[in-house]
C-alpha cells in the first residue's frame, strides 16, 4: 500500500518499502529525497516560476560531475502523465559500478519543479517506471489544489 507524504507543501504518495531519507522542513526552496531499498534515489525540489528549469537541470548535472568526475550526458525529454520534462540522462561510474540517473525539470503553474533521481544501471530500468510514477504523484497534486490539504500551498 502506497504511503502519503505530505509535508512542507509537498505532497504525493510513494511505495511503502521506501524511505524518506531527508527532507528540507521549512526550506526555502522545499526539497525532499526518498530511497529505495536497493540503489535507487529520487529527490524532489520546487522552485518558484522565476527558475528557469534548463538552468537547473544543468545545475543537477553539474554537481554530479563536481563529484562523479567523468560523467556521460545526453538531452531528454520525457512525459510524466500529460506534463512534458526536458533535462539530462547520465552515466558515470560509482564504486566500479555504471550509475545511470536523469536530472529533469519543468514548469508547473507557479512553480518550476526538479526531479533528480538515480541506481545502479539494471536497477535503473527497473525502477524508472516507480521514479515517473513518483513524478506524476507529484505533478498530480500540484496540478490540482484540491487534493492538497487546506492549509499547505507550493
Amino acid at each position: 500500500m502506497p504511503l502519503n507524504y505530505q509535508q512542507n507543501g509537498i505532497q504525493f504518495l510513494y511505495p511503502d518499502n521506501w524511505k524518506v531519507i531527508d527532507e528540507q522542513s521549512d526550506s526555502n526552496p522545499p526539497s525532499v529525497t526518498l530511497q529505495s531499498p536497493g540503489t535507487g534515489y529520487w529527490s524532489l525540489t520546487i522552485y518558484p516560476d522565476s527558475y528557469h528549469p534548463e538552468q537547473l537541470a544543468q545545475e543537477a548535472v553539474d554537481a554530479i560531475q563536481e563529484e562523479y568526475g567523468t560523467v556521460e550526458v545526453d538531452s531528454v525529454t520525457c512525459s510524466y502523465g500529460d506534463q512534458l520534462a526536458s533535462g539530462y540522462h547520465m552515466a558515470f561510474y560509482c564504486l566500479d559500478l555504471i550509475v545511470n540517473a536523469q536530472a529533469m525539470a519543468l514548469r508547473v503553474g507557479a512553480q518550476t519543479v526538479l526531479f533528480v533521481y538515480q541506481a545502479e544501471d539494471s536497477e535503473f530500468h527497473k525502477l524508472d517506471p516507480v521514479f515517473k510514477a513518483l513524478a506524476v504523484s507529484v505533478l498530480n497534486h500540484v496540478n490540482d489544489p484540491d487534493q492538497r490539504a487546506p492549509s499547505e500551498s507550493l
